[in-house]
């Protein structure tokens, strides 16, 4: 398996699990209030915490990989869909579990704008790493700017019937909670996003 499978693809499953413990995470929040009554178990699949190399089809690593991130990325759509379908106001609990999850996974202090904006990238599903979903445009001590050169979440959520902004709220919040030790603030319009050192 060893010859087959390389860092590319361990760095990007452990995406797909990042993603997947957010989903546990708003799940978890979920049932304690009460709020998967009506959409049930069904909302989420099996979350799989194997090591990758027992686990993935070593005939069809792509395709294994792409298949798990599809999996992932409607079941978050539908979870978020299903929950504010009921009750549009629930986005800011939702809002307050992703902050918080990013917290969890918060940068020390001492970090730089390169260390916030690649633990992003570790961090935060994109598509495959073929994809080249995001492109750095200027690199500098303490500001980082890049461009989102393709949506790939949006269909998800356009799928499950879900505004696909709640994705991009929910990702805000995430940042934000990574960034909240390093005096850096992140921001972003969908198309060009910034780390910067407040006030630089």
């Amino acid at each position: 398996m060893s010859a087959v499978l390389g860092p590319i693809h361990y760095w990007l499953y452990e995406k797909i699990q990042w993603q997947e413990e957010l989903l546990s995470a708003i799940k978890k929040e979920a049932e304690q209030a009460g709020w998967l009554e009506a959409s049930g178990e069904t909302v989420l699949g099996a979350e799989e915490e194997k090591p990758l190399e027992e686990l993935i089809d070593p005939g069809n690593i792509h395709g294994w990989l792409q298949e798990r991130i599809r999996d992932s990325e409607t079941r978050y759509a539908k979870l978020a869909g299903e929950l504010l379908k009921e009750e549009p106001d629930r986005i800011r609990k939702l809002e307050e579990i992703a902050f918080a999850f990013g917290k969890k996974h918060a940068l020390s202090r001492e970090a730089t704008a390169e260390e916030a904006y690649r633990q992003f990238e570790n961090c935060l599903l994109n598509g495959m790493p073929c994809d080249r979903v995001n492109r750095l445009v200027k690199k500098e001590e303490e500001c980082i700017v890049w461009e989102e050169t393709k949506d790939l979440h949006k269909e998800y959520w356009i799928r499950e019937e879900a505004d696909p902004q709640i994705y991009r709220r929910l990702r805000q919040q995430i940042m934000a909670g990574i960034l909240w030790e390093t005096g850096y603030q992140v921001s972003g319009d969908g198309k060009i996003y910034e780390i910067r050192k407040q006030g630089k």
